[in-house]
Parts: structure tokens; C-alpha cells; sequence
């Protein structure tokens, strides 16, 4: 039987970043042909890597998140890929790399990394100095380690959702729901409009999120916007959307116009805004464009699950507090931020948090 000083489980992006972080002999479990396969993806393939506004405050539970990100916050982010031999640059506040390109990252994380691909870890057993972890592919294998550190993420964008090994032993889970994805509404109340883009507000109850927003047919609002309402959603709130197709003016100031409404917007939208304002202003209309939600997409067109491991049962360095030598990271964890470079930089960092604390005990 192999014997590591830690096992990872799951190549992802927190995975992939925990092995470069860490020293002595270690290996990573991955159920998928290679590592990696979903960053290429992030950012529309730039590599959304972080954010300069990155702050506690993004995710849906910001106690747990901020001593985190207090320590391996944007300034570590940029040092630590350097390190790894990866230049980046900041646009309108986000980061990536110089190359805008994520194979770039990519091939710089997973340079020099020991994984078991094609295998799919299937229990977790507790030794007495330390872990026996049992995997499936080819054939059965297992191996030991002093360490676990689960990094599966969630099924999110054909991901593989692994939480239940460590409920096997004795952890709870809030089931993965899709979070950041596109919302569904009803269709008549947005027909015409696939393929149309528009920047505006989107509101949700108390909720506003400003950026652009997608149309497609079938009743799907996407965008940056859509998806980090959708956050929300995925959460409990359900109430009714409305669109604020002109932020910067009040309605008095949209009615005052004397342009009409097809020297503003898409032909289409303006169409379709002409009429929905039956019985009420235009400006109104524009301004209060009414949506009914309908729920989100699958967990396919997400680009990040709300749900994972009970943050409850596991202390400040990410170590389960019921089982020593066991932590878990990224997404697996019950934490999820909004769209922007957020949802990478809790993987950066909670990777970060981890090697540290295993680091330190590997020298006393």
C-alpha cells in the first residue's frame, strides 16, 4: 500500500493549488481524464482569478470566510501565482492572467503534480496514525495518508459532488443547489428578446445587481447580473423579478424624453417594452419591467453550487472538528460567492489556509 503525507481528493482549482502549496510527498485523487478540465472554462476562458474588491462580505457566509481571506486575500493571490511562474494583470478590478488565457493557469498548476486520474475515491477508513483512503477506476486501490483534504467541489458544470465520504464519517451536508446560473421566467414575458443583451439593473426583493443581461429563448435571463440574483434565489428568496432598463434616469426623466423607445434599446426589446405598457407609461414600464421567476437552471448551466459541508464542523483552519487530519476546501465547504473572481479566490485562499496548517504540524 502507497503511503502519503497527503491525500487530496478532487483535481480542481482548490485541489490543484493546495498540491503546489504543499511540501512532502502527497497525491491527488481525480475522478475525470486530467486535472483541471473546469478552470478552462472560468471567466469565458480568461480566467477570472480574483477580484481587488475581494472581501468577506461576497459570500454567503462572511464569519466563516473573512479570517480566510484576511490572510490569503488579493495581494497572496497575486504573489502566489508569480510564484508558480504565472503573470497576471487587473481589468476593471478583476484579475487574470496576463495571457487572458486559462490554459496558462492551468499548465502552471498542474506542472509537476502527482495524480491517480481516472480514479474515483470511494471511502474514507480511519487508521490509527492516520487515513485509508479506497478508490475506484481501472481497479480498486487504496492508499494511506497522515492527511485528507477533500476538494471535489460540486456537480456544478459536470463536476463530480464527493461530500458524502466525509458524511460517511460523521459530517453533515446542505444538499448542492445551482447558484450562479441562468434564471428562468416566464417565457411570454420576455418573447422576442433571444439573443438580445442589455445593460441594467435586475432586482429581487431587495436585491439589485447591475451588469448585462442575456435573453434566450425558452424564458432563460442570463449575465452577470442574472447570476449573482440567482445566488440569492438558490438560497430561499423567491419573489418576483423586475428589470431596470435605465438605472441612471428616474421616471419622470425617462418620461421627458422625446426620443422614443427604438432610438434606446434593441429594436426587439423596444417592441416588447411598447407592449407590456398597455394600460401603464412607457417610463414606468422601462423602468419596472416585470418579470415572473419560474427557478433556476440545472446544475449543468451553473457555474457554481450553493450547498456542501456544515461550516459548524470545521475550526479556522479548515480541519473537521470531528476527525483531526481531515479538512476540506473550495466548494466542497458550504460557501459560495458572487460572480467576479470570487467564488476562484475562496479556492485560492482556502487551499492556502490548509497548506499552512498541515505545513506547520508536518515540522514539529
Amino acid at each position: 500500500m502507497e503511503t502519503f503525507d497527503t491525500v487530496i481528493i478532487g483535481g480542481g482549482a482548490s485541489g490543484l493549488m493546495l498540491y503546489k502549496l504543499l511540501c512532502g510527498n502527497n497525491v491527488i485523487i481525480e475522478a475525470g481524464e486530467r486535472v483541471g478540465k473546469k478552470l478552462l472554462a472560468t471567466g469565458n476562458g480568461k480566467c477570472n482569478l480574483s477580484n481587488v474588491s475581494l472581501s468577506a462580505d461576497k459570500y454567503n457566509a462572511p464569519d466563516f470566510v473573512k479570517p480566510v481571506i484576511d490572510k490569503f486575500g488579493f495581494d497572496w493571490i497575486v504573489e502566489t501565482f508569480k510564484k508558480i511562474g504565472v503573470l497576471t494583470k487587473t481589468v476593471d478590478g478583476r484579475l487574470y492572467p496576463y495571457s487572458e488565457c486559462a490554459s496558462t493557469v492551468l499548465n502552471a498548476l498542474r506542472r509537476g503534480v502527482n495524480a491517480c486520474v481516472g480514479y474515483t475515491a470511494t471511502e474514507i477508513k480511519k487508521d490509527k496514525n492516520g487515513y485509508i483512503v479506497y478508490m475506484q477506476g481501472n481497479c480498486q486501490k487504496h492508499v494511506f495518508c497522515k492527511n485528507v483534504v477533500l476538494a471535489s467541489g460540486s456537480k456544478a458544470s459536470f463536476g463530480i459532488d464527493s461530500v458524502n465520504l466525509f458524511c460517511a464519517m460523521g459530517h453533515t451536508a446542505k444538499p448542492f443547489k445551482p447558484s450562479l446560473c441562468p434564471i428562468k421566467v416566464l417565457p411570454t414575458e420576455i418573447k422576442g428578446l433571444g439573443g438580445v443583451r442589455a445593460k441594467a439593473v435586475l432586482k429581487c426583493g431587495e436585491i439589485e445587481e447591475k451588469g448585462e443581461l442575456m435573453f434566450k429563448d425558452g424564458g432563460i435571463v442570463s449575465g452577470i447580473a442574472a447570476f449573482n440574483v440567482a445566488s440569492y434565489i438558490a438560497r430561499g428568496v423567491y419573489p418576483d423579478l423586475s428589470i431596470d432598463f435605465m438605472p441612471e434616469y428616474t421616471i419622470s426623466d425617462v418620461e421627458k424624453l422625446s426620443i422614443e423607445p427604438d432610438g434606446i434599446f434593441h429594436a426587439r426589446l423596444s417592441e416588447l417594452i411598447r407592449q407590456r405598457a398597455v394600460g401603464k407609461s412607457i417610463g414606468e414600464t422601462i423602468k419596472n419591467f416585470k418579470l415572473t421567476c419560474l427557478g433556476l437552471c440545472d446544475m449543468n448551466s451553473a457555474q457554481v453550487a450553493s450547498g456542501g459541508l456544515s461550516l459548524s464542523e470545521f475550526d479556522v483552519d479548515l480541519q473537521s472538528r470531528l476527525h483531526k487530519g481531515m479538512y476540506a476546501i473550495g466548494e466542497a465547504l458550504d460557501v459560495d460567492g458572487i460572480c467576479g473572481g470570487y467564488n476562484l479566490s475562496w479556492a485560492w485562499a482556502s487551499a492556502g489556509k490548509v497548506a499552512q496548517k498541515i505545513n506547520f504540524d508536518r515540522r514539529l
